[in-house]
């Protein structure tokens, strides 16, 4: 062992005890030569012994067991030796009742203190093994994650300030350098051995972390196991809920129900869908709730909030991904996109909606920082109490990305029904039930439930456009030979407006409108090929149950306008 001198902390070994002199009852179990080298390594400790020993050695004295108890008893009795031994005794008590911290502790300073001549010096690559013990560290992007409390997060100057506390540890001895330098040249090889070429973090499949562990799923037999927290797991977010597979559904079940009624299975299906697309890819589906207000729809949206946690859930809209385009690194690594009010939805959004649900791979770019391509795999909800018109209706791979869930109900405020809902053991039977969906899909993806693309624009045209939504309440468009004349309908709806308290759009909007549907207007022919003087709309007639306009009309050889 080197001494202080020579740059280490001179630290005794606990499993070394070579100052221990043995008992009587240790010296009978012992070979007699055996016992005659350990006695005479004691001079090594204790001055006093070395030439007693020798003496006594040559003029036979030592050569029974007997003998060298006699000689053990009588040096354990001399006042310096005894002195010394409790000591050491003294010494060896003291350093097996300290904490594992503390013993951690010592080890690693002796490790990166390097003293010369009062003052130390770091060695850099073992502080860069003491840091990577203790932080666990992924460099990915150039960017250095760190692990606690059971996830990884970009280091905002953790690191930095570890490396003060160790250096402070160095008093009373003289630090040679400084933290920033010392940062600096650290990180150098802590980069360097934790480098990762890919993307390394949340791409473990059917597992959730949660509160109290990770959640192992295995969707062929439907095991579900809670393991312990780990960094081998890499995860950069966990739930902020309990594991419970015992909390009882029907609280959360009932909710449901009362906001949705049959299409509750949505409200499960799609945070399971986030887990699924984080572990499969893109499903290319995103979340339309459309209702009034008061309707649920922000009570769901905020449950989602409790179940994620802040770390996992992202509030970026359309408009700032669009024209902001640091706006995607608010998507990294978050699990879901929660955008509680959709209130535009111009030309210009389309590719971009198209190119967040078709891909899960998207370029992160951040101020100040070289951009990167990284995973963005959380899919959207928004919410809306009446959804953005949309100029270009015929886009099929648009309206094929939603689910369309209305909301159709609404409920008296009462606070108290939140804080009923958002409990404990509500949060984990929403959890159990998530669960369940991803093992049912993990089976068989075609579990998964998609609306038809025509039904999600004609509910979200309607809902958008209120001329679209008087001929759904006023009109049918079961047969292409019916029509109704342009007066007619205009006047039906000024009175449809008058009933609903709205405003009615003019004659030429309404045609415009009506064109977007599909319904285009013509002149109709009477008999012998001659023009009525009227300009009809066709392939429609009136609902007979509500307008007041009984008899449809037949078209017979009419000529289409526009």
């Amino acid at each position: 062992m080197m001494d202080a001198e020579e740059g280490y902390v001179e630290v005794e070994s606990p499993d070394t005890e070579r100052w221990h002199i043995p008992t009587d009852e240790e010296l009978d179990v012992m070979d007699l030569n055996d016992a005659k080298e350990r006695i005479r390594g004691l001079g090594l400790y204790y001055a006093e012994i070395s030439q007693p020993f020798i003496r006594h050695n040559a003029t036979g004295n030592l050569d029974t067991i007997e003998d060298l108890k006699r000689f053990v008893y009588n040096m354990r009795n001399l006042p310096e030796i005894e002195k010394r031994y409790r000591e050491y005794t003294r010494q060896k008590e003291e350093r097996e009742s300290r904490p594992e911290a503390v013993k951690r502790e010592e080890m690693w300073l002796n490790l990166i203190m390097e003293i010369r001549s009062d003052k130390v010096f770091v060695r850099r690559q073992h502080f860069a093994d003491l840091i990577i013990d203790t932080f666990h560290p992924v460099t990915s992007g150039g960017v250095v994650w760190i692990y606690q409390d059971g996830i990884y997060r970009r280091d905002n100057g953790e690191i930095r300030s570890f490396i003060g506390d160790w250096v402070r540890k160095f008093q009373p001895y003289e630090f040679n350098g400084t933290i920033t330098n010392e940062h600096r040249e650290i990180m150098y090889y802590v980069k360097g051995a934790t480098n990762q070429p890919d993307y390394p973090f949340d791409s473990l499949k059917y597992h959730i972390p949660v509160d109290n562990g990770v959640i192992r799923i295995n969707p062929g037999d439907g095991n579900i196991e809670l393991l312990p927290h780990d960094p081998e797991y890499r995860f950069t977010r966990k739930l902020p809920v309990t594991y419970n597979p015992d909390a009882g559904i029907e609280n959360i079940l009932d909710a449901f129900r009362d906001w949705v009624g049959d299409d509750y299975e949505y409200l499960i299906q799609l945070p399971a869908i986030a887990f699924i697309q984080a572990w499969e890819g893109a499903q290319k589906i995103a979340y339309l709730f459309e209702g009034k207000k008061d309707g649920g729809k922000t009570t769901y949206c905020e449950l989602l909030y409790h179940l994620f946690g802040r770390g996992a859930y992202a509030e970026v809209d359309l408009r700032r991904l669009t024209e902001d385009r640091f706006a995607f690194a608010g998507l990294e690594g978050r699990l879901i996109n929660i955008v509680d009010d959709l209130d535009a939805f111009p030309a210009r959004y389309l590719g971009i909606f198209k190119n967040l649900t078709g891909s899960i791979y998207h370029r992160i770019e951040r101020k100040g920082e070289d951009g990167y391509e990284s995973i963005v795999t959380a899919p959207h909800i928004f919410t809306c109490n009446k959804p953005p018109e949309i100029k270009d209706i015929n886009d099929d791979a648009f309206w094929s990305r939603w689910n369309y869930i209305i909301f159709p109900n609404t409920f008296n405020r009462d606070e108290s029904f939140k804080k009923g809902l958002f409990t404990d053991e509500n949060l984990s039977a929403f959890l159990n039930l998530i669960i369940q969906e991803v093992i049912d899909i993990g089976r068989d993806s075609t579990l998964i439930k998609r609306m038809d693309a025509e039904e999600v624009r004609s509910l979200w045209v309607v809902a958008a456009d209120e001329i679209a939504g008087f001929v759904r309440d006023s009109c049918r468009r079961d047969d292409p030979d019916q029509w109704i004349a342009k007066g007619e309908l205009y006047d039906e709806y000024k009175r449809w407006c008058e009933k609903k308290g709205k405003v009615p759009e003019s004659q030429k909007r309404v045609t415009t409108s009506l064109s977007r549907i599909g319904i285009l207007g013509f002149y109709p022919s009477s008999g012998g090929g001659r023009k009525k003087q009227v300009h009809a709309y066709k392939g429609i007639r009136w609902n007979e149950e509500i307008s007041q306009y009984r008899k449809p009309k037949t078209v017979d050889q009419g000529v289409l306008s526009v």
